[in-house]
């Protein structure tokens, strides 16, 4: 879509309808016309992913140099990817055919969900409306995130993760690519 088609799209969605204006603060919808939610469509190239213990001790749980992408569109699609990537390769180099602990470090190295997401305006947070994930228990929960723009091209998502029983401050940072 081009951005005038994006813009247009925007317009249309803060006109004068009443029972969609309704609509939209009920249910939070996506394309809604609030302050940050036009910031937010477009891919995201991960920065860094820090993890801050209760000491202030920071983990780096994809690595110090963990990749990502993070896509959002103007319809409220939402998919995101991170992993380390420093992963291990299989001994047989054959999907279903790694061994127990190779599966395990694949896991724990990655990190990918998709579905829909919606912004709260009031609270500074996105709501990744997650449909799947490699995680199977995130599917069909709400995944909420805090967010901070530094400019057009900087977002910091903000979340607490739980990781061997202790829970940390993750802070995500993106840099639009597109």
């Amino acid at each position: 879509m081009s951005v005038a088609g994006v813009v247009c799209l925007f317009g249309l969605l803060a006109g004068n309808n009443a029972a969609f204006a309704q609509e939209t603060k009920k249910n939070l919808r996506p394309a809604t016309a609030i302050e940050h939610a036009p910031k937010f469509p477009g891919t995201w190239r991960l920065i860094s992913a820090e993890y801050v213990g209760p000491s202030g001790a920071t983990r780096y749980q994809y690595g110090r140099g963990a990749i990502g992408l993070l896509m959002y569109d103007a319809r409220g699609h939402m998919s995101a990817q991170i992993m380390n990537p420093e992963r291990e390769v299989w001994s047989t180099g054959e999907r279903l055919k790694e061994t127990d602990a190779e599966a395990k470090a694949s896991i724990d190295s990655y990190i990918s969900y998709f579905g829909d997401y919606v912004v709260d305006n009031k609270k500074m947070v996105v709501i990744h409306k997650v449909r799947g994930s490699i995680i199977p228990n995130w599917t069909g929960t709400d995944q909420v995130r805090g967010f901070e723009f530094w400019g057009d091209d900087r977002l910091v998502l903000t979340t607490d993760a739980k990781i061997d029983g202790v829970v940390y401050k993750a802070k995500l940072t993106w840099e639009r690519i597109q």
